[in-house]
């Protein structure tokens, strides 16, 4: 386990099940992180079998986005994952990130981040809290 920012990560499993996304929803989540900039973005991925829905979070009308999410939630849309994008470069989260209310109702929700890699690109990586830390899954990315 690596020690980063005090925070204890877990070294991926390689015999762990890989996540995986279709690739249309990754380049959406990241294209919202860039256009976010500085401000930051976060959304719910929702998932029906395979993760296909996005509703973003911190809206100026947080009660049509709940609205939503009945509905959704209703036709058998699960969270699978909240998307955590801060417009700065990103460290692995910490394990208290995954204490509130969402991850509590939610038991095996991932955070969804975005880091900026080598000459600008953003990257995805999958987090959950694991022994105390946290671990980095996998995610692939299908067409």
């Amino acid at each position: 386990m690596a020690e980063t920012n005090e925070t204890k990560v877990a070294e991926p499993d390689p015999a762990a099940a890989l996540l995986s996304m279709p690739r249309r929803l990754a380049i959406r989540l990241l294209h919202e992180a860039q256009i976010a900039g500085p401000q930051g973005y976060e959304a719910l991925v929702l998932a029906r079998g395979a993760p296909g829905r996005v509703v973003p979070l911190g809206t100026a009308d947080a009660g049509a986005a709940e609205q939503q999410l009945a509905g959704l939630a209703a036709s058998g849309w699960r969270p699978w994952a909240l998307f955590r994008y801060r417009g700065e470069p990103a460290a692995a989260p910490a394990a208290d990130e995954f204490a509130g209310a969402l991850f509590g109702a939610n038991p095996g929700l991932l955070l969804l981040t975005a880091s900026l890699a080598i000459k600008g690109v953003l990257q995805l990586h999958a987090w959950s809290p694991e022994h105390g830390g946290v671990a980095e899954h996998t995610v692939r990315i299908e067409d």
